[in-house]
């Protein structure tokens, strides 16, 4: 009872350490968040970055991505709100590129796929690509559309997917490689909006007018395009309306660019040009500074095409300054995260020491129960070994006052032996003076083995002596004794040894030591079927018990008295 109290002590201190240990190692930072579940703050810092609390949006995400045992799913979308506030307010394409990378690192370890991911690396190629214009750089943006196109599908995001199928197929108008997306926009087009059918309506329009321009049939996309305009809605949507109207006036311009038609054009341009600065589009307005200048320098209007390439200049010089603005405020985050990181890391370190101090005290507890087991144990062990010698004793005195028994029982044999013999002599001599002393020996019977030609035994003798014999082969005590040998037969039946083999090999047809293996197979025949115990030995224990102490003996001699081998006996008589 004091053990069982003791293990039960050492289990509940091992169980508090750790809770005790975490209660002194946590730094005060850490409590900020402690109770913050991911989920949780990853919603907080998506409201700090739509609010322009750039800064608090990205600490929020920073302690998202260290939690490392945290549920990937959510440290993915984590990175992916890094990348956006380094693609579209720091402007640092190389951080952008390296949290998507590690986003796309855990959507390969968790087997899941985040649609935004590849939504910002299809936007972070088509920045690269306005400058480079390399062919193979279009086919990522296409590709990884598409891939965004799927996941969201996957996801049953239906508005991502029609946001996404609108950007894949304005770059596909700009690359000439509309085409293409014939597989994408026939699953979309079958797909049923139910949240949002605009949105379903201005996809297909766009899809539609890329074509007509992609085949150079220009009223037909003009027509596409006008439909698009008209089928985006007044209200508020879930989409950018702005940037869509942005979008399908772009491809009119380049529609009346590529006709000629510079009066539609100009309209259409100073339309942009209106729409961009009402929605603060920047880069979308510093496009419209240059090809406004451009066209007032194709048609010889030297005047505006100065005020525009004017414009353009002071805008990007305010782009750079807003630039330079962003990277010193990023440059003051990234030494707050940076400090950030180290205590994070730090706390990751005090919590992998905990981890291994807990185990190292489980490891001793559970030595220390082990111990305590096997001490229990070997007292168990002990006190059976006992009880088996207790056993084994009393087996002793029994098999004692057993062979004690029997010594009386053949002693009284022996005596009613000697006194059968005294008759017997006594018989002859009667005979002997009847028949007038008549001496002449009995001619030898035939077939009389010549050693025993000169026994003085009698049938008579014979007869009482294999009565006797048989009566010891009979008694089990006896002959399962392994030192049993045909002297001792003759000292228990009072015979001379000579006489005792004379009567074994004339009536039993054999020698003495197959005749006592032949009645000690018999014996264990007998305990086979009627001691379940003796059934459950071995082969080799069997032929002890019986007194035969090799195995091949016991075989031969039983396969001569049952016709079958010990283990094909044996097997049927656990079976029956």
């Amino acid at each position: 009872m004091y053990r069982r109290l003791l293990y039960i002590v050492m289990v509940m201190c091992v169980l508090a350490l750790p809770g005790t240990l975490a209660a002194h190692t946590q730094p005060s930072y850490y409590w900020h968040w402690a109770d913050v579940p991911s989920a949780r703050l990853l919603d907080i810092g998506r409201d700090f970055g739509h609010n322009g609390h750039i800064d608090s949006a990205m600490q929020c995400y920073s302690v998202i991505v260290n939690r490392l045992t945290d549920d990937p799913k959510v440290r993915c979308k984590a990175h992916d709100g890094m990348a956006e506030v380094y693609l579209f307010e720091y402007f640092d394409y190389p951080k952008a590129l390296s949290h998507l990378k590690k986003a796309q690192k855990l959507e390969r370890q968790g087997g899941f796929i985040q649609p935004l991911t590849y939504s910002l690396l299809q936007t972070f190629y088509q920045y690269i690509n306005n400058n480079v214009h390399d062919p193979h750089i279009d086919s990522l943006v296409i590709d990884y559309g598409i891939k965004a196109f799927d996941a969201s599908l996957d996801d049953k995001e239906l508005i991502p997917a029609g946001v996404t199928f609108l950007n894949t197929t304005s770059s596909a108008i700009e690359m000439g490689r509309v085409s293409e997306l014939a597989d994408v926009a026939s699953r979309y087009t079958h797909l049923h909006h139910a949240t949002d059918d605009s949105l379903h309506l201005i996809a297909t329009d766009l899809y539609n007018a890329g074509l007509a321009i992609e085949r150079k049939q220009w009223s037909v996309a003009i027509d596409r395009l006008n439909l698009m305009l008209a089928h985006i809605p007044n209200g508020q949507t879930s989409y950018d309306k702005p940037r869509i109207r942005f979008m399908v006036l772009s491809n009119m311009a380049n529609i009346y660019e590529k006709t000629g038609d510079n009066t539609r054009l100009k309209d259409i341009l100073e339309q942009l040009e209106q729409l961009s600065r009402e929605h603060n589009i920047k880069e979308g307005l510093l496009l419209i500074y240059e090809q406004l200048a451009k066209f007032y320098q194709k048609t010889g209007d030297r005047n505006r095409f100065m005020d525009y390439s004017l414009k353009r200049t002071e805008l990007k010089d305010s782009l750079i300054g807003y630039q330079q603005a962003m990277q010193l405020s990023k440059a003051e985050f990234e030494s707050e995260l940076s400090d950030m990181e180290l205590q994070l890391a730090q706390l990751n370190h005090r919590h992998q020491m905990m981890l291994v101090t807990s185990i190292l005290c489980g490891i001793i507890a559970l030595l220390v129960l082990g111990l305590g087991y096997f001490i229990h144990r070997r007292n168990r062990q002990l006190s059976a070994r006992n009880q088996a010698l207790y056993d084994k004793n009393q087996q002793l005195i029994a098999a004692n006052k057993h062979e004690r028994m029997t010594r009386e029982q053949l002693e009284e044999l022996l005596e009613q032996t000697r006194r059968e013999q005294a008759e017997a002599l006594a018989a002859v001599s009667q005979q002997e003076l009847v028949d007038n002393d008549d001496t002449e020996e009995p001619d030898e019977p035939k077939g009389e083995p010549v050693k025993y030609k000169d026994s003085r035994l009698t049938e008579l003798d014979k007869n009482r002596l294999q009565r006797l014999i048989q009566k010891v082969l009979d008694t089990p005590d006896v002959i399962c004794d392994p030192d049993f040998t045909v002297m001792q037969l003759a000292a228990l039946i009072g015979a001379r040894q000579r006489e005792v083999s004379q009567v074994i090999g004339e009536r039993y047809g054999a020698n003495f030591n197959i005749v006592v293996n032949d009645h000690r197979v018999k014996e264990a025949c007998r305990r086979i079927q009627d001691e379940p115990r003796f059934l459950q030995n071995t082969i080799e224990a069997m032929a002890g018990e019986v007194g035969i102490r090799s195995r091949n003996t016991f075989t031969q001699a039983f396969k001569r008295v049952t016709g079958m081998n010990p283990s094909e006996y044996i097997r049927r008589a656990r079976t029956r």
